[in-house]
């Protein structure tokens, strides 16, 4: 009696590690990408002075146990109707380089756009932003440090018209 129930607990432990491994499994071959946009301070020296710009800036963190090739990063917004997006694709500078960028597991990368003031109209229409792989696959973010900085942004616009 006492031999079966050992045998009986060691059989459901190894029931338990095959599922879970079994899970795990599963999980390990899935694209895992963290999109965040926040707000970063660059200190610039046009003509000799050193002027602080903040710009719009979305990071890219692969969160995926092999590389992922990054093909596309914007901004999701709330009023264009054509897919909703505003795309870095064709002016966005990425750590010295452009897209589409290979990314290394557990790396990272910030996209920001060459321009300072580019989104400044457009600011209060992103509700979050977007990185597309090269095999399609749409990854969305959003950070409430952002969101909090727009709702200010519009707070100070509605006070100054």
């Amino acid at each position: 009696m006492k031999n079966e129930t050992y045998i009986f607990i060691i059989a459901t432990i190894g029931v338990v590690l095959g599922i879970t491994n079994f899970i795990r499994s599963l999980f390990k071959d899935r694209v895992k990408i963290k999109v965040s946009p926040v707000i970063n301070l660059f200190i610039e020296n046009p003509e000799g002075k050193n002027d602080i710009v903040s710009r719009v800036c979305i990071e890219v963190v692969n969160l995926s146990e092999f590389p992922i090739t990054i093909h596309e990063v914007g901004f999701t917004t709330n009023i264009y109707k054509k897919e909703g997006k505003i795309s870095f694709l064709d002016k966005q500078i990425v750590q010295g380089g452009k897209l589409p960028r290979k990314m290394e597991s557990r790396t990272a990368i910030t996209i920001y756009h060459p321009l300072p003031n580019m989104f400044k109209e457009d600011v209060d229409k992103i509700v979050g932003a977007y990185a597309t792989t090269q095999c399609g696959r749409m990854f969305k973010g959003n950070n409430k440090i952002l969101k909090k900085q727009i709702e200010d942004s519009k707070k100070l616009t509605k006070q100054s018209t």
